[in-house]
């Protein structure tokens, strides 16, 4: 309902930027809408529902994105056999909060996904042309298309275009996260799954370090 309402509503102001992750949800209906319509599509089921769209959007992420690059398990659940990641509030002895599942909200967050599995991500869109065509990564850059808050940090070592993400929750648990490439063909992820504690953000953590390892 609220997806719906905001398509409804429109864009109000569209000459300035905002970055909204209800953005990326709308793709989580229109992907397995416009993969109906191509040739060797699966069935799927007509009208749609919440949950077969979230199913096809998630086959067509692997399929498209996360196979090729090496990521073979996505998804926007906890990995079966594996134990729960917590996030916390640093400092306390509280118990971490169980993210759980995301099926039916992911699409600009919700991915379980180490930071291993973000750095190839990074490595294929910058050096590999599975996911970007070379003029789509010119573009990118130069345009700032994705990178995080329509801008990039400046470091020591001149631009770090990057991404971050954060969750929180009303006990004070969370996280934060950050995908960053640097100029020197040298990129990083980093994920820290509490909130507090003496860094800022994982964006400013990284580009930091960084510029303290020269």
């Amino acid at each position: 309902a609220g997806i719906r309402d905001s398509i409804a509503t429109g864009v109000v102001n569209p000459q300035s930027y905002n970055y909204l992750n209800l953005n990326y949800a709308i793709f989580r209906i229109l992907v397995p809408e416009l993969w109906r319509g191509l040739p060797g599509a699966p069935s799927m089921a007509d009208p749609p529902t919440a949950n077969s769209s979230s199913y096809f959007y998630r086959f067509y992420v692997q399929q498209a994105i996360m196979d090729p690059i090496g990521v073979p398990l996505a998804d926007c659940v906890q990995p079966p056999g594996t134990p729960a990641t917590l996030f916390y509030l640093f400092g306390t002895v509280d118990g971490g909060v169980d993210p759980g599942d995301w099926s039916l909200m992911c699409g600009g967050g919700g991915y379980y996904l180490s930071a291993i599995d973000l750095v190839r991500f990074m490595v294929a869109i910058r050096y590999q042309d599975e996911i970007l065509s070379p003029a789509n990564r010119q573009v990118m850059d130069q345009e700032l298309v994705g990178w995080c808050c329509n801008s990039s940090l400046t470091g020591d070592h001149g631009e770090y275009h990057s991404h971050g993400g954060a969750l929180g929750y009303s006990s004070g648990a969370g996280m934060s996260s950050a995908i960053m490439k640097f100029p020197i063909e040298v990129e990083a992820a980093l994920i820290i799954n509490s909130v507090g504690g003496n860094h800022s953000n994982a964006r400013t953590v990284l580009r930091d370090a960084f510029d303290a390892a020269w």
